[in-house]
């Protein structure tokens, strides 16, 4: 079990200060201005919706139209996710050909939707039958997971609500070991499930105001969101798998709290700079507010989210699944998010070494913290697990 480590009076004293014609330097030439307030993103969701508009080849009308509905849908699957788990199997966003919510019972699904059907989502709608709940697959994940635990194979796992099954990723180094298992009948595969041999597992991304270039002796990552603990302090956040020593030009980032495992990668930062309610989110220093959160629960399979990382700037993609269990996570739970690359002839990568503490968002909204990378997907723990550190995000 890791330790929550809290540190509340740290005196330090910086031996080495740069200026030049009185800004500071970093050791590490970040290039973050140091006032980019004046450079605020006048329409943050209509900057979003013009790259969703470009990809998807619709107007930017239908753009923004389509980016509020998938905030409807979400809120469908959280109500959905609590009140009907005995027969509820997920649901999924598609944007082409047509856009369109999908949505999974394994029972009576017609007539249950007519309860929670919105004016605005009645026309999109679509229900169709799963084997299995999606309460049933994410138990079936968690106890093979355990199970692979025993034996000492690392493996990535997930609910797949497209294909209502268990998705088992386990290194190429460790399926002679796997296999043998399987034949002296040590491990049983449930039938939901489905392995893949892959080259490589999910890894970090490890090489004031969210988006920041921030770095320390062994690591170089990015800033997420700013918050604020119970008593007024302020600060930043990171990922909790990066350095927990860190500082943005010659401004030393007084780490205060973090959690590595289960349902976190975070950890927060006090500091006596000014803290706004920002994001960076363009390699040309433009940023944006952020006024509200999105829980987990309310992100849909399916949205299109973008981020802000150092490495690959900003990008953008579909969620693929909220269940994903990271192996480089210790004691994960099945609550991280893997987004799509879904655009590679705009982006080679989606995400990479650095962008770890990067900011996932829509609009003025966060959605995520950056965690890492699942093969061609980017990982991130959802907003709302800011709570495993003590802070609430800062919101004005």
């Amino acid at each position: 079990m890791l330790i929550k480590h809290r540190i509340t009076n740290l005196a330090i004293t910086l031996l080495l200060v740069f200026s030049f014609i009185g800004v500071p330097i970093s050791v590490y030439a970040n290039e973050d201005p140091i006032n980019p307030s004046e450079e605020v993103t006048e329409n943050p969701l209509l900057k979003d919706a013009e790259l969703y508009a470009k990809l998807n080849e619709v107007s930017v009308d239908e753009a923004l139209i389509r980016l509020d509905l998938q905030n409807a849908a979400g809120e469908l699957d959280a109500i959905l996710t609590e009140k009907e788990a005995d027969t509820f199997a997920g649901l999924w966003i598609e944007h082409t050909p047509d856009f369109k919510v999908v949505v999974l019972f394994t029972k009576d699904g017609d007539m249950t939707i007519q309860k929670y059907l919105t004016e605005e989502l009645a026309n999109i709608t679509e229900v169709r039958t799963a084997e299995k709940t999606l309460a049933e697959l994410i138990n079936i994940q968690t106890k093979f997971s355990d199970s692979l635990k025993d034996i000492d194979i690392a493996a990535d796992l997930y609910s797949d609500v497209y294909e209502n099954c268990v998705k088992v990723n386990i290194a190429n180094s460790d399926s002679s070991r796997f296999n043998d298992y399987l034949t002296q009948g040590k491990l049983i595969v449930p039938e939901e499930v489905i392995i893949s041999i892959v080259d490589e597992l999910s890894k970090p991304n490890t090489t004031t105001y969210g988006g920041l270039h921030i770095g320390s002796l062994v690591d170089e990552s990015t800033c997420g969101f700013a918050v604020e603990d119970a008593s007024g302090n302020k600060g930043v956040t990171a990922a909790g798998h990066c350095n927990n020593s860190q500082w943005w030009g010659i401004n030393w980032l007084v780490f205060e709290e973090e959690e590595w495992e289960g349902y976190g990668d975070i950890q927060w930062h006090s500091t006596n700079m000014d803290v706004d309610n920002l994001i960076r989110d363009s390699s040309s220093y433009t940023t944006r507010e952020i006024t509200s959160s999105k829980s987990r629960s309310q992100q849909a399979v399916g949205s299109f989210v973008g981020k802000y990382g150092r490495t690959t700037g900003y990008t953008a993609g579909y969620i693929e699944c909220k269940t994903a269990q990271p192996t480089y996570v210790p004691n994960c739970e099945p609550t991280f998010i893997l987004v799509e690359n879904s655009f590679p002839y705009l982006y080679d990568k989606i995400a990479d070494t650095g962008d770890s503490g990067g900011p996932w968002f829509v609009g003025n909204t966060a959605w995520g913290t950056h965690s890492g990378t699942y093969g061609e997907y980017g990982v991130y723990m959802a907003i709302n697990y800011l709570s495993e550190i003590n802070v609430t995000l800062l919101t004005d």
